[in-house]
């Protein structure tokens, strides 16, 4: 909160925050209130209170750096996961007979599962950066309805990462080693098809993960873009 001293605008207020315009202050949630005595010509009403909104541009910045540090980690993974799948499931699917007739193949299908899920709890809890800078960001005037989602949202562990994959990419990579799953797609398959199709779907998946980061990227960007303008 900014109390305002003698001599002092809007224009000078945006200046010393290094805000991105005047509607950075306009339109922040906090002076909605306020908003008729913000916009008199010259100096502001003197011990006028002003909720001043993080500056969206740095908010935006270290969250495209953070998009662009979880890549290569989501990449790695799935990389591991296709190395593990090659070397430890596919020689159990080759069996003769129906995959889950296989004590080995439903042992494997546990690992890798236990496997997955691991690398997700430990991903979603360095991630809980971006549910901070979500919070940052519901408070400016360049907030999106996911920036609110996830400011009211960031108390949870998984928000980083649910906000970065979003919710349907977690949920296909929270589920890639289900049981269930697998009966399903293998139904009525040879073992060498169902392998084909496992190593299929682990490609369809590592796809759905990376590329919703990539897409907040290139909202991020336009939107960084759209305050350089400003």
């Amino acid at each position: 909160m900014h109390e305002v001293r003698s001599g002092q605008t809007l224009a000078s207020l945006v200046a010393d925050y290094r805000l991105s315009s005047k509607a950075a202050i306009l339109d922040s949630p906090g002076n909605a209130a306020i908003r008729s005595q913000l916009l008199v010509d010259g100096e502001l009403p003197i011990d006028l209170f002003i909720q001043i909104p993080p500056n969206a541009y740095d908010v935006l910045r270290e969250r495209m750096q953070l998009l662009n540090e979880l890549k290569p980690v989501l990449v790695a993974h799935f990389d591991t996961v296709r190395d593990l799948a090659e070397s430890d499931l596919l020689p159990a699917l080759r069996n003769e007979g129906p995959p889950f007739q296989s004590d080995e193949v439903v042992s494997v299908l546990q690992n890798l599962g236990e496997f997955s899920q691991r690398a997700i709890d430990q991903i979603g809890a360095s991630s809980t950066r971006f549910a901070e800078l979500g919070k940052a960001m519901s408070l400016t005037h360049v907030a999106s309805r996911q920036d609110s989602a996830l400011a009211a949202s960031s108390g949870h562990p998984m928000a980083g990462l649910t906000w970065a994959v979003s919710s349907n990419g977690l949920s296909a990579w929270q589920s890639l080693w289900m049981r269930d799953l697998w009966e399903d797609k293998w139904e009525g398959r040879s073992s060498a098809a169902a392998a084909q199709l496992t190593m299929q779907f682990i490609t369809t998946v590592r796809s759905i993960v990376v590329q919703q980061g990539d897409r907040h990227f290139r909202e991020s960007l336009l939107l960084q873009q759209r305050l350089q303008s400003e």
